[in-house]
C-alpha cells in the first residue's frame, strides 16, 4: 500500500493505481542500478502527476512500508499520516494502531529499535534528576533505569497505552483482536508538524 499526503486526496486518490506502479517500479530501479536512478524515477513520478492534476509537483519526501497488511490513516487538515504494517490482515485495528501512531508520535516500534544515543540521553537526563531530588547515589541506577522503562511504555508503539482503552497496550489491543497479531513497522510523516 503506497500513500501521499497532499492537499487534494480525492483528486490523488483517483490515480492510486499509477502513483502504486510508479513507486514500485521506482524501486526495484532502485535496487538494480544504485541512487542515480531514484531521481530519475521520482522525475518520471513527478511529471506523471503534474501531467494528471494539471498543477507542478514537488515531492520532498516519501516513505515506503512492507508487510503482510498495511493500514493508513491520515489526519484531518492532511498535514499528518501514517501507515502501519499488521503481521496480517486486520482493517479496523490496522487504522487505530495508525492513529495511535499519529496522535502519541512514538520514536520507535519497540524498545529494541530505541538508538542508544536516545537510551544514553534519557539515562542521563533521569540521573541528573534524581541527583537534584537529592536521593541517596546508591539509588540512582536502579530508579533510573525505573523512568528508562517508563519512557519505553510512553514512545515505543506497542508498549504505549492504546489510546481507545487505556486499560490495555497497542500491544495487548492487538492480540485480543486476533491472537498472534502484531505490529511489523510503522511511518509518520507530517508537513509542518
Amino acid at each position: 500500500t503506497q500513500m501521499l499526503v497532499a492537499r487534494d486526496l480525492k483528486l490523488l486518490a483517483n490515480h492510486t493505481c499509477l502513483l502504486s506502479e510508479l513507486l514500485s517500479n521506482c524501486h526495484a530501479v532502485v535496487k538494480r542500478q544504485g541512487h542515480q536512478c531514484l531521481a530519475v524515477s521520482w522525475g518520471c513520478l513527478q511529471r506523471h502527476i503534474s501531467n494528471l492534476i494539471g498543477e507542478k509537483l514537488e515531492i520532498a519526501s516519501y516513505e515506503h512500508l512492507s508487510g503482510e497488511f498495511v493500514a493508513s490513516y491520515i489526519h484531518a487538515g492532511n498535514k499528518l499520516a501514517t501507515l502501519v504494517s499488521l503481521s496480517s490482515k486486520a482493517d479496523e485495528a490496522g487504522r487505530d494502531v495508525a492513529m495511535q501512531a499519529a496522535a502519541m508520535n512514538p520514536v520507535a516500534l519497540n524498545r529494541d529499535e530505541v538508538s542508544t544515543e536516545v537510551i544514553d540521553r534519557e539515562l542521563e537526563v533521569a540521573r541528573e534528576q534524581i541527583r537534584l531530588e537529592g536521593k541517596p547515589e546508591e539509588m540512582i541506577d536502579r530508579i533510573a533505569q525505573g523512568k528508562l522503562n517508563k519512557f519505553f511504555k510512553d514512545n515505543t508503539l506497542i508498549d504505549q497505552s492504546f489510546i481507545k482503552d487505556s486499560k490495555q497496550t497497542v500491544s495487548s489491543y492487538l492480540n485480543s483482536v486476533e491472537k498472534g497479531l502484531a505490529v511489523t513497522g510503522f511511518r509518520r510523516v507530517g508537513l509542518g508538524v
